[in-house]
């Protein structure tokens, strides 16, 4: 997410508020605003709960490559409590056709 006119604060607080409230809080907002967010302000939102907002000094530092690369190393987290989620193997008889093979190779390697 991009800003770069007033009103980021409330966007961003908004947005979050949103997906917290339809249960998608393991959501994880990034954004940016080209120097339109101050300091102050990043860390008001970083407070509130907003994962990172990308400052100048962070593009100067990282640049665009390591801000791609934050992004991922944040994004890569569990979304799901373990063994909250049981499968049903019998379930995946409709799954066991040639294509569904090739695109699920965790299907392939449980056999």
């Amino acid at each position: 997410m991009t800003s770069y006119q007033g009103g980021h604060i409330e966007f961003f607080k908004y947005m979050y508020d949103l997906l917290k409230e339809q249960g998608c809080g393991h959501i994880r907002i990034f954004g940016g605003g080209g120097g339109t967010i101050l300091p102050s302000e990043i860390e008001e939102l970083h407070a509130y709960g907003i994962a990172r907002i990308y400052s100048p000094d962070d593009g100067r530092k990282l640049g665009l490559v390591g801000m791609i690369e934050d992004v991922i190393k944040q994004c890569d987290y569990e979304t799901v409590e373990k063994g909250k989620w049981k499968l049903d193997a019998s379930k995946l008889k409709q799954f066991d056709s040639p294509r569904s093979q090739k695109l699920s190779p965790m299907r392939r390697t449980s056999r």
